[in-house]
């Protein structure tokens, strides 16, 4: 149809078949009344080529539906619920099974109310029950039933949601302590917020399963058979013939509904995910796209992704509502086909009017669950497709410097020193900085120096592992590095980056961040007094004059509620409540005045002076290198080249 289209249009040569389907996807949005039949049309093209089997004429924008292979594996990978089963506490599997005794109870209650309401209307036809008193234990027996069945089912769905609510929980805690310890390779090339989006979709998807199998899966099976095995004890075995029939010819059109959206199902998701980072990237840039007053222009950049979200969703939902109304005419036909068999076998002699009401009520029984067949194999794909990334994360190793445990020599150095050390991106795939011989002395005050871009960060995110190293050796107070636990490097080297990281809550949250034991306010009231943020007496900025109140004070994520500078002597105060051996501090003095500076610097000095601990400014600010006791110039061999690769 493409090639039609196209060949009318006048050009000169072929055109790519993406640039030909860009322009119909807009002519399409532009113009929706000129494309409605044809729609319709290639849904019945695609429907009838499902039943011949045959490789069928179609425009590009449908080549990529994938093959029964791609179903087929889908399938396995939901009946191996080995990986899946493993994910799950014993407790919740023992409260799944349960769910799935109440399936089997309520399916078997909801296929003998049927046969008795049968029996009770051939008793009251053929007068064996007279009255209401005769009848009334069998009218009892039928509404208990009845009632029972109704009642286990919601049971069943409340006692699952409460199940999936508990399992949802124990999920989330293992999938954040697992994404903290992630290589910090895996989140590169991926926009803020897109991994969190997809592990959230994981845990919805892997949430979904449990529920599929057990109330939607089980169900449908127990409920079919109950429902033919009471066919076959109270009907001619031709009617049960015709409902297992209509059971197969739901399955083949829902199977092939299924098949036919696959790669659509997984590319939305992917889609979303996508848009969600994007989302996340343009709050986390508010205040950049308020000052350039690009609000507009970024709803712009956004609204492609938006736009082809709704079209591949519109296309998928099109699709399905072809599909439907084949299942709703397979379903009025076969309930007709009943009719008619049940009035051949009246007029025969080999059925009773009561026995036609059990049978008619039996397939409604039956087809109450089937009409879910498509929805709960629909989501079971979507579900696999989501809880895919949660299963990736849950095979991927951590980061290996957690698995590093310690040797617990003693420490017989006073200094840190990196020998030939080659310094990587995470991924291990660029050279960073090289440094022949640097020596860091403990105990002094330490002014780390160099032109921008010679790796000074890096060189602090090497010593904290966050950054790798190839080649060369790190020795860390006479030890090598690769002798500390990760809990041990981190106590001995406090680390404090150009760009501060504070959680939404009260001051004190924030200063107890990432701190194990109980801290008395009276410590904390100290660490905010050595950066001026509390009291009065001084002309600083301060969070409250009243100690208590600032430490109740509540700030945001992005700490909007303080200035710059206060910030910044917040980050410092939590210096005060660590007791490392060495101290760094990455151009902590950016937001400062002179007298703040000198202030909080001295301070901090006194403090680490207190605690034996050796201090590390890295700063351009000339007053903070004349602070210092020894100034390191730092000379990275890769200066003039940072972009070399690591050889293979």
């Amino acid at each position: 149809m493409l090639e039609t289209l196209v060949s009318g249009m006048g050009f000169a040569e072929p055109l790519p078949g993406d640039v030909v389907r860009d322009y119909l996807l807009n002519l399409k949005m532009d113009r929706p009344h000129l494309f409605v039949l044809e729609d319709l049309h290639q849904g019945w093209r695609y429907f009838t080529w499902c039943l011949k089997r045959q490789p069928r004429p179609c425009v590009s924008s449908y080549q990529s539906i994938l093959s029964w292979r791609k179903l087929v594996r889908s399938l396995k990978e939901v009946m191996n619920m080995k990986k899946y089963l493993a994910f799950m506490s014993k407790k919740t599997k023992l409260k799944c099974l349960g769910v799935v005794a109440l399936s089997l109870i309520s399916s078997i209650l909801a296929s003998i109310w049927p046969v008795r309401l049968g029996e009770l209307y051939t008793s009251i036809s053929d007068g064996t029950i007279g009255n209401v008193a005769m009848g009334a234990v069998a009218i009892a027996v039928f509404g208990l039933m009845y009632l029972s069945a109704e009642c286990i089912t919601i049971v069943r769905r409340v006692m699952l949601d409460c199940i999936i609510a508990t399992h949802e929980s124990e999920v989330r805690e293992f999938s954040i302590e697992k994404l903290l310890k992630m290589p910090v390779s895996y989140y590169s090339g991926c926009l803020s917020g897109e991994k969190t989006a997809q592990l959230n979709q994981g845990v919805a998807g892997f949430s979904q399963l449990i529920k599929i199998m057990c109330n939607d899966v089980f169900a449908t099976v127990l409920t079919a058979a109950c429902t033919l095995f009471q066919v076959f004890l109270n009907a001619p075995w031709i009617m049960a013939g015709i409902m297992f029939l209509y059971l197969a010819f739901t399955v083949v059109i829902s199977a092939f509904q299924i098949r036919s959206q696959n790669g659509i199902r997984e590319k939305v998701v992917n889609q979303k995910n996508s848009l969600d980072g994007q989302i996340c990237q343009s709050i986390s840039n508010l205040e950049l796209i308020r000052g350039m007053d690009a609000e507009e222009y970024e709803k712009r950049r956004l609204v492609p992704s938006i736009l082809n979200i709704s079209r591949t969703e519109k296309k998928h939902h099109r699709y399905m509502g072809t599909f439907d109304c084949f299942k709703q005419l397979c379903k009025i036909s076969f309930q007709v086909i009943l009719l008619v068999a049940s009035i051949l076998l009246i007029a025969d002699g080999r059925m009773s009017a009561g026995a036609v009401i059990t049978v008619c009520l039996l397939f409604q029984q039956l087809v109450k669950p089937i009409d879910e067949v498509y929805r709960f194999m629909d989501e079971t794909a979507s579900s696999v497709v989501k809880a895919k990334t949660l299963m990736e994360v849950a095979a991927s190793p951590s980061d290996e410097i957690f698995d590093i445990k310690s040797s617990h020599a003693e420490m017989t150095g006073d200094s840190i020193h990196l020998e030939n050390v080659i310094i990587t991106n995470p991924e291990k795939s660029k050279k960073l900085a090289w440094y022949e011989d640097v020596v860091i002395p403990c105990g002094k005050r330490i002014a780390l120096q160099g032109a921008n871009g010679c790796g000074k960060t890096s060189l602090v995110r090497s010593l904290n592992r966050y950054y790798p190293h190839t080649d060369g050796r790190i020795t860390l107070f006479g030890r090598d590095q690769e002798s500390y636990s990760q809990k041990e490097l981190t106590e001995m080297i406090y680390y404090t980056p150009q760009v501060s990281f504070f959680i939404a809550g009260t001051i004190r949250d924030n200063l107890l961040y990432g701190i194990e034991r109980e801290r008395a306010d009276d410590e904390l009231i100290e660490a905010l007094e050595k950066v001026h943020l509390v009291g009065s007496g001084h002309k600083d900025t301060v969070i409250r004059k009243d100690s208590k109140e600032a430490l109740d004070f509540v700030i945001s994520e992005k700490v909007e509620e303080l200035s710059g500078g206060m910030k910044q002597r917040l980050s410092l105060a939590r210096a005060f409540l660590r007791h490392p051996k060495m101290f760094i501090f990455d151009e902590i003095t950016a937001n400062l005045d002179e007298k703040a500076t000198n202030y909080v610097l001295a301070n901090i000095e006194e403090y680490a002076k207190k605690i034996g601990a050796g201090i590390v400014y890295i700063s351009h600010d000339q007053k903070v290198v004349d602070r210092c006791d020894e100034i390191i110039a730092l000379k990275n061999k890769l200066r003039t080249d940072v972009s070399v690769k690591v050889a293979a």
